[in-house]
């Protein structure tokens, strides 16, 4: 199996790169970075509040702009009734 090779991001020369004691290390240059560490917490733990809250939101656009064009529709109609 080939090893991955990697960009280093300070000597810039395609290297392969040694990991160990939870580092991973550049063999040219020996610039080194933290591997991943543990998960931080589900920052989407209330993605589904969201989602419900967006909804609600979106349906209350929808009413405001529906209820917008009847009363402009009620006005016209009203106008050109009694010709005002």
């Amino acid at each position: 199996m080939n090893p991955t090779r990697a960009l280093c991001p300070k000597c810039q020369t395609e290297v392969t790169f040694v990991e160990g004691h939870g580092r991973r290390t550049c063999t040219s240059c020996g610039w080194s970075h933290a591997l991943a560490s543990a998960p931080v917490a589900d920052s989407g733990a209330f993605a589904p509040v969201w989602t419900i809250l967006r909804v609600f939101l979106w349906v209350a656009v929808i009413l405001v702009a529906v209820a917008t064009v009847g009363l402009a529709v009620l006005f016209v109609g009203c106008a050109t009734a009694f010709k005002m």
